[in-house]
């Protein structure tokens, strides 16, 4: 719930949150107590990133579910949610060593 606390004390700041753990599937993130907080908090955010594609996926049911927010597409492999008026965008990067 960082992220909402932050823009709390900082209105003007940018925030990302990079993800390097998989985000819970929807059927499993609807038992968390306070799920709605926690997507709330994740959405104040402006970027979110992932590695893999179905950790995103996972965060967009989530949302799509709970709040029934349409995802939008934009250039460049970004997708974006709008909250509150405010848009969010979530990116996939693959990080990897050769």
């Amino acid at each position: 719930m960082v992220p909402s606390l932050l823009k709390k004390v900082l209105p003007l700041a940018n925030i990302g949150l990079v993800f390097h753990t998989p985000f819970p599937n929807p059927s499993h993130f609807e038992t968390a107590k306070f799920r709605f907080e926690m997507l709330k908090s994740l959405l104040t955010c402006d970027l979110i990133c992932f590695n893999l594609f179905s950790h995103a996926k996972n965060l967009i049911g989530c949302v799509q579910r709970l709040f029934a927010i349409e995802l939008e597409f934009f250039p460049e492999g970004y997708f974006g949610l709008e909250f509150n008026g405010k848009k969010l965008l979530i990116k996939v990067s693959p990080i990897g060593i050769d």
